[in-house]
């Protein structure tokens, strides 16, 4: 009996997804950095999260990818980084496998990107010889 449940327990451990990490974000930073593409709102929050719970391991784990010898293969060759970067947005965009709705890309129109900002309100037009002081004197 002990044995099915530690059975059943394993595999449905298995299926779990896997926690964001900082390996996770640095490719996800260096996909905006180097893809063309934007991180959302979602990743920012988990970002924020993963830190909460352990800075200095998530810390840690960014570092040793964002210096890891693939993503310098990757800039200095343009065929290397194309793929790295279909990749990444497999992995990480609107229908993500590791984690979706992090990444958008260029033209992607599905998901608003954490770094936009709202437009500023029109200004008023000046209003020449008109109230408001605006016109010409």
């Amino acid at each position: 009996m002990m044995v099915v449940a530690a059975v059943a327990l394993g595999s449905s451990l298995a299926v779990a997804e896997a926690p964001f990490s900082g390996t996770d974000a640095a490719i996800i930073d260096w996909a905006v950095k180097n893809c063309g593409m934007k991180s959302t709102a979602a990743e920012h929050a988990l970002v924020e999260a993963a830190n909460a719970r352990g800075r200095d391991g998530f810390n840690h784990q960014y570092m040793q990818q964002f210096r890891a010898p693939a993503f310098a293969a990757a800039a200095a060759d343009r065929s290397r980084r194309v793929n790295l970067c279909r990749d990444i947005k497999e992995w990480y965009g609107p229908a993500g496998t590791r984690f979706s709705k992090l990444l958008v890309g260029e033209g992607d129109s599905t998901l608003a990107p954490a770094t936009s900002r709202p437009s500023p309100a029109p200004q008023a037009p000046d209003v020449i010889g008109g109230k408001g002081g605006h016109g010409r004197r």
